[in-house]
């Protein structure tokens, strides 16, 4: 059997989450993943589209990027979490 770990959203990861634009490109280094999102694989996706964008890329169809985050997900995440 194996074990598979998946991102957890938490209060830290969100605060994190709201400053990767600041870092994005610096020194030529671009960031994507599940964890730019709530941590599913639509996300991981949505933020590679996005990086490919930013590097000149073009993408056939509109993206439509989420930006807010309720924070209710966090709240009930972190919850989750504390259960388990």
């Amino acid at each position: 059997m194996r074990d598979y770990t998946h991102p957890v959203m938490s209060a830290e990861s969100a605060a994190a989450q709201r400053v990767l634009p600041t870092i994005q490109g610096l020194g030529s280094v671009w960031h994507c993943g599940a964890w730019c999102g709530y941590g599913f694989h639509e996300d991981g996706a949505e933020s590679g589209l996005a990086v490919g964008q930013a590097l000149g890329g073009d993408v056939p169809w509109e993206l439509i990027r989420r930006v807010d985050r309720p924070a209710s997900i966090v709240t009930e995440t972190a919850r989750a979490k504390e259960l388990v």
